[in-house]
C-alpha cells in the first residue's frame, strides 16, 4: 500500500483573496508523525502571535486577524520544509507517483516473463504431451510467483486446467490448447488492467514490486 508522508490537510481561509481553499502542508522527507507535530507546533504559533485586538474596530480586525494567522502559519511551515498544495495536485501528483511505479513492475515482470517463456518453447516444446504439460504447469506457477498480481495470475492459469487434460486425452491439439489457453486468459487481463487503473485513480499501490 502506499503511503502519504508529512502531509498535512486543512482548511486554510483566505477572505478576499480565494475564499476557502482545501491545501495540504506536504514535505516528503518528513513521517506522518512528524509532520502532525510540525504542524501543531506552528498552529500554537498562529495562536498565540497571531491574535489582533478587535475592540472598537469592527469586521477588519476579523480580516485582518485572519490574514495575520495564515502569515504565521505560512512562515513557520515554510521554515520546517513544507511547502503547500492544493488537495487537487497533490492528488494529481500521487497518481502519477503510482502509474510509475506500474511502469516499472512491468518493465521488471516482462523481463523475468521473456525469459521463462523462453524456457517454455526451447524445453518444454521439444517433449511429448505429457512431458510438455509437467514442463509447462512448473513455468507458469513461475510466472505466477513472478507477476504483479499473483493473486490473479494463479486463477488465469487454473483456467487453462481444463484444457491440459483435453490436450493430454488427445481430445485437442497441441495447437487448439494454445488457442483456447489464450482466449481463457483474456478476462484476467481484463482484470489486471481494471486494477492498475483503479490504484492509479484511488493513488495507492497493491502490485507485488
Amino acid at each position: 500500500m502506499s503511503k502519504r508522508k508529512g502531509i498535512i490537510a486543512l482548511i486554510a481561509t483566505t477572505v478576499f483573496i480565494t475564499g476557502c481553499a482545501k491545501t495540504m502542508w506536504v514535505n516528503p522527507n518528513v513521517s506522518n508523525d512528524q509532520a502532525q507535530k510540525d504542524f501543531a507546533e506552528c498552529q500554537y504559533d498562529t495562536v498565540k502571535h497571531g491574535h489582533v485586538d478587535m475592540w472598537g474596530t469592527g469586521v477588519g480586525a476579523g480580516i485582518e486577524e485572519g490574514l495575520r494567522k495564515n502569515e504565521i502559519m505560512t512562515t513557520c511551515m515554510s521554515s520546517k520544509g513544507y511547502s503547500q498544495q492544493s488537495q487537487a495536485s497533490q492528488e494529481l501528483t500521487e497518481q502519477q507517483n503510482i502509474k510509475d511505479r506500474y511502469i516499472l513492475a512491468r518493465a521488471k515482470f516482462t523481463k523475468k516473463a521473456n525469459s521463462i517463456n523462453e524456457d517454455i518453447i526451447n524445453i518444454c516444446r521439444p517433449k511429448d504431451d505429457d512431458g510438455y504439460i509437467k514442463c509447462l504447469t512448473e513455468k507458469r506457477n513461475e510466472l505466477v510467483a513472478n507477476a504483479i498480481f499473483p493473486d490473479i495470475a494463479a486463477k488465469m492459469i487454473r483456467a487453462e486446467e481444463e484444457f491440459k487434460q483435453q490436450l493430454l486425452r488427445k481430445e485437442i491439439t497441441r495447437k487448439e490448447f494454445k488457442e483456447y489457453a489464450t482466449n481463457s486468459q483474456k478476462p484476467f487481463e481484463k482484470q489486471m488492467a481494471e486494477r492498475v487503473a483503479g490504484d492509479i485513480k484511488a493513488g495507492i499501490y497493491t502490485g507485488k514490486y
